[in-house]
């Protein structure tokens, strides 16, 4: 299985608008909703649950393997000759299992031509103008939320509630582009164990169990606006940056001012750092233009993820980086800030 899953995908690579019209829009929304449901009722993860439990039986396998062993009913070399054979099936199993439960939109058609969009020959008063914009949506957000003791944002309804109130934007008819509306998504799942801060992500989706996961323990605007990224996922964009500019298209219009605010900063973030890339001095002005709300929430941010900046979390990001990379993403992580040609190309839709 996992050798002639390796050729259709070798094949589908070159063949976006195949995989977009029988494969993204055709099998995958039905994978899509029927895990989802079965997978949704809980605000728990079930990826935290195959962990624990494929955790406990490998455990218990190594102690009967190694009875085994002592007792002489098993020898070294059948050991070896076992695990081997196990282990590529089990890769087969689940390598054809992600890729046809989800991974094929990593070659669907790029959501700039599916909605027609142009990012060509971007310009620095583009970006300016762009940065602008989100900074008024979010100080003007950002007056309406509450405040923890700290002054950093925070939900009103506590933590879980708050990741549950996420999939009603993605239910919106009035989303400006077609490709986006009436997906189905199921509730995010803040994960219990604190993970994935060491692996230097704010969450992630599984496409095993269809879950969108993310961390509990990162600053309010952080979770809200990982859970609409990885709900992206979910909806069937793959690549990192189209997963990033969908969540914020999709939850600028939610209904809840929180949602759109944790969309808005973090597209901000990504737009000030495109803007100082073409133009060092013009941050300043951006900058200088933001609410003392805004600029708490982001220092909180920072603080906490410099407590992760470990030689783990620089391993987990190399190893992130060539997963991305042998998805056919070429600038691996780097793809995350290429979400800025989708905030202009939509920008410029915006202004015409």
């Amino acid at each position: 299985m996992g050798i002639a899953t390796l050729v259709i995908q070798m094949w589908a690579s070159g063949r976006p608008d195949i995989v977009e019209s029988v494969y993204s829009t055709g099998i995958y929304p039905w994978i899509r909703e029927v895990v989802g449901t079965l997978t949704g009722w809980t605000s728990y993860s079930f990826f935290e649950l195959l962990v624990i439990v494929v955790s406990i039986w490998f455990v218990l396998r190594t102690i009967l393997t190694l009875r085994a062993i002592y007792r002489k009913r098993l020898s070294w070399r059948n050991l070896g000759a076992h695990a081997l054979s196990g282990s590529l099936a089990l890769a087969g199993l689940f390598y054809t299992w992600g890729m046809f439960g989800w991974g094929f939109n990593y070659y669907r058609k790029p959501f700039l031509q599916t909605e027609n969009l142009d990012r060509t020959r971007i310009q620095t008063e583009e970006l300016r103008g762009l940065c602008m914009k989100l900074v008024n949506e979010v100080n003007e957000l950002r007056r309406t939320l509450d405040e923890d003791d700290q002054g950093v944002m925070r939900t009103e309804d506590g933590d879980r509630a708050a990741l549950k109130r996420g999939t009603r934007a993605f239910d919106a008819r009035e989303l400006e582009y077609v490709s986006l509306r009436d997906g189905f998504v199921s509730r995010p799942k803040g994960l219990v164990f604190r993970s994935l801060p060491w692996l230097n992500v704010s969450g992630m989706f599984f496409p095993y169990t269809g879950e969108p996961n993310v961390g509990m323990e990162q600053p309010d605007h952080d979770r809200l606006s990982a859970a609409c990224h990885e709900m992206a996922h979910q909806l069937g964009w793959a690549r990192e940056e189209e997963a990033s500019f969908v969540g914020y298209a999709v939850c600028r219009r939610h209904p809840d001012a929180d949602y759109r605010y944790a969309a808005a900063q973090n597209a901000l973030r990504y737009a000030i750092g495109a803007l100082g890339r073409a133009d060092p001095t013009a941050p300043a002005a951006v900058s200088a233009a933001l609410g003392k709300g805004i600029e708490r929430d982001w220092i909180a941010s920072m603080e906490f993820w410099r407590k992760y900046d470990t030689r783990f979390g620089d391993a987990a990001m190399r190893v992130n980086d060539v997963y991305l990379k042998a998805q056919g993403q070429e600038q691996g992580i780097d793809s995350y800030g290429s979400m800025v040609d989708l905030l202009v190309a939509d920008y410029r839709r915006e202004s015409r």
